[in-house]
């Protein structure tokens, strides 16, 4: 049976003609497992996969994002590089992060920070994250987003309490979902100001929590202090260790150090 949820999704998508592009889904493992199954299928550039809820979703270095049934935002998007607005591929994850802060902006007035190079921050807690995949030789993309839209601090295993957060969105939260939603869809599959790859890398670099930050950086087993200087155009984070050295990243982890 058709959820709230859907319907409304279905409604809105369906102004825009995007309504053939949607996959919805009440529970899967993980919205971008069912997004590369489609492209072994030869499902589209612009195919759309949401669901109610993920019971392993994934994060980047092959952690879990926890998902909460009817909670939040757990969507995937299959690019065709060659067919996409956003003629810069190796920035996909940034530019899907830089929609997604746009998108909660638009519809909610916060204002959420990013934490290079996949994390969406409030309030200095992880609400959502970015995962992008490659696939048939980076040809095609899937793009995951993960958004906490009403999870609250209890919802969530005990582990991840003092990390995690959320939009905290309860009153017509289905519709914010919605909201929220066809803003991502619009920044993802329409052109826009931020198609444009040095407006993205810009509006990026302002939202930033960890620019001209001391950070603790890991990549692998091995940990080190500097200063967070840049992101080149590239999307490499630029930091400048402790002995001087200046080193440029394309992987790894990023705090800023306590």
């Amino acid at each position: 049976m058709e959820s709230d949820f859907e319907r409304l999704l279905r409604n809105k998508l369906q102004d825009l003609k995007l309504c053939n592009k949607l996959h919805f889904f009440d529970e899967v493992n993980s919205t971008n497992d069912i997004a590369k199954e489609m492209i072994i299928d030869d499902f589209t550039h612009g195919t759309i996969i949401v669901a109610n809820s993920q019971v392993k979703g994934r994060g980047t270095f092959g952690r879990s994002f926890f998902s909460k049934k009817d909670a939040g935002i757990y969507m995937s998007f299959i690019i065709d590089t060659r067919e996409w607005h956003f003629n810069r591929p190796n920035l996909a994850t940034i530019f899907a992060a830089v929609a997604a802060s746009e998108a909660i902006i638009n519809v909610t007035k916060k204002t959420p920070r990013i934490k290079w190079m996949n994390d969406i921050i409030l309030d200095e807690f992880k609400i959502g994250g970015i995962l992008t995949e490659t696939i048939f030789d980076s040809r095609m993309l899937v793009i995951g987003i993960g958004l906490n839209v009403s999870t609250k601090k209890e919802d969530f295993p005990e582990t991840l309490q003092g990390i995690a957060g959320s939009l905290e969105i309860d009153d017509k939260a289905n519709e914010n979902k919605v909201s929220i939603i066809v803003e991502i869809i619009h920044k993802m599959l329409f052109s826009s100001k931020i198609s444009d790859f040095q407006e993205c890398l810009n509006v990026y670099r302002q939202r930033s929590c960890i620019l001209n930050q001391i950070i603790e950086v890991k990549i692998g087993n091995d940990i080190f202090e500097g200063y967070a200087l840049d992101i080149n155009n590239y999307g490499e984070l630029v930091v400048r260790k402790q002995s001087g050295e200046i080193v440029k990243l394309n992987c790894g982890e990023a705090r800023i150090r306590l």
